[in-house]
């Protein structure tokens, strides 16, 4: 049981640290250089596969509620961090995730 919650905050941390750099990719505002950026690059990439990763690991009920924690977290940080270090615990997190993960 541990090893689920740890699971749940591990993604849910890549999750909510990552997507302020991800989301920016659906912004009109977003000028072409910085879609080819490597920050953007990385944040979707991390993004997009933490969220695959909750919902192949685990049912569709503990997936979505990483998912919305992950979001909350991405909302509640989204203007205080910066988002060099968000996305480098981000990556971390995610990191640590797989090695933790019997994949």
């Amino acid at each position: 049981m541990t090893l689920d919650i740890t699971h749940l905050i591990l993604l849910s941390l890549a999750i909510g640290l990552s997507w302020v750099g991800f989301a920016k990719i659906f912004s009109s505002e977003t000028n072409h250089s910085d879609l080819l950026s490597p920050y953007m690059t990385i944040a979707a990439a991390v993004n997009v596969s933490a969220v695959g990763l909750s919902f192949a690991q685990s049912g569709m009920g503990l997936a979505a509620i990483t998912v919305i924690v992950g979001l909350a977290l991405a909302a509640s940080t989204a203007k205080t961090l910066n988002p060099t270090v968000s996305l480098s615990v981000s990556v971390a997190s995610l990191s640590l995730y797989l090695h933790l993960s019997p994949l």
